[in-house]
């Protein structure tokens, strides 16, 4: 259905992923991050006039922001008084009712391309490996089911930025705290994410700081005592969970294969960056267990493609540094690799979300 539509659609994200890329790889490096976060504008833009299908998420969630945006003033107020949960879903839908997609592609896909320009500053790569960190980005099937989904990428998008700002800016303050919040106020996925933050930091015996000391303790506090508040959306979380798993009959053959070779990437960039010893290095040694732990729960993930669609995206924007500090560690001992290999199955994987991932929805009318 629709295949004139989904034909141009699929083929304006491959133009405009193109120019993207040739911008980043040819124009002077000064202006690269113009080039990342033009991109990101026109991604926006891209989704702002994205016609999803009925089947979406975002078709349901849009009904409830629409509803929500249209309450009174006061009747929103005692929504909020009398809602145990969720609460910053509802600020959230009533306040962009009438552009969810595209203030949600700035958050997910701003999140990860501040992570990729901030860490190539730091870093201060080439150009080649900017545009290869980009291509692996938007070459996975992530675009289209982030901004119809929206709800546990957002809180992927918060989780994975504090967890960057925390290990690679050293900055942990109310920010944090507020975004963590809003991940888990957003949807159960980011209780999860946000626990599996909270254990492997205590897991893996970290750097001490003073705010650490008095915040980690104050957290933990305020779950357990918030916990009737949270006791209903819980157990609503833990429910849907296991119907997930036992009854999950979604399981598209080829969102499985794309996922498998995603999986596979993920696995060969941790195990190179073990073979040039890049977690002997500050601040990469840091990451290094959560990381690993990410795609540990990444490949246990694969028991339901459903599970994998949200923690993918996660392991991925956590890996993202260190792909980058591994193209550099690479292009310095002039090898190629890692290059070919990424190359290689970016090409791959993207001619299958182009002909049979959640990309092949992507259009612009019906």
């Amino acid at each position: 259905m629709f295949l004139t539509a989904r034909i141009f659609g699929v083929f304006t994200y491959i133009v405009l992923l193109c120019l993207a890329l040739l911008g980043v790889r040819y124009l002077p490096q000064r202006q690269t991050k113009y080039v990342i976060w033009g991109y990101l504008l026109v991604l926006c833009a891209v989704a702002y006039i994205y016609v999803p299908d009925v089947n979406k998420d975002i078709t349901r969630l849009a009904l409830y922001a629409q509803d929500y945006a249209q309450k009174s003033l006061n009747d929103f107020l005692d929504l909020l008084t009398t809602a145990k949960s969720g609460l910053f879903m509802l600020v959230y839908f009533r306040l962009f009712a009438n552009c969810l997609m595209p203030v949600t592609c700035m958050i997910v896909f701003g999140s990860a391309f501040y992570i990729l320009a901030d860490t190539s500053k730091k870093l201060h790569v080439i150009r080649s490996i900017v545009m290869l960190a980009l291509m692996w980005i938007m070459t996975n099937d992530f675009y289209v089911i982030s901004i119809s989904n929206i709800r546990s990428y957002v809180a992927v998008a918060f989780v994975t930025f504090c967890i960057y700002r925390e290990i690679f800016q050293h900055k942990f303050n109310v920010l944090n705290i507020f975004l963590y919040l809003c991940a888990i106020e957003m949807h159960s996925m980011g209780i999860v994410l946000v626990a599996f933050r909270i254990l492997v930091y205590l897991v893996s015996g970290g750097k001490i700081t003073v705010w650490k000391i008095i915040l980690v303790p104050i957290i933990l506090a305020t779950l357990i005592l918030a916990f009737p508040i949270y006791q209903d959306f819980l157990i609503r979380s833990s429910d849907k969970f296991e119907g997930y798993y036992t009854n999950g009959t979604y399981n598209y053959v080829w969102e499985r294969i794309i996922f498998t070779i995603q999986t596979i990437v993920q696995g060969y960039i941790l195990w190179k960056a073990y073979v040039y010893r890049l977690f002997k290095e500050n601040p990469w040694n840091s990451c290094r267990l959560l990381v690993i732990a990410s795609f540990v729960v990444l490949l246990i993930c694969h028991v339901r493609v459903t599970f994998m669609q949200r923690w993918i995206i996660f392991s991925t924007i956590l890996e993202l540094p260190v792909l980058i500090r591994l193209l550099q560690l690479e292009h310095e001992k002039h090898r190629h690799q890692v290059k070919q290999f990424l190359i290689a199955t970016c090409l791959i994987t993207f001619a299958f979300v182009c002909s049979r991932g959640n990309l092949c929805s992507l259009k612009f009318w019906e």
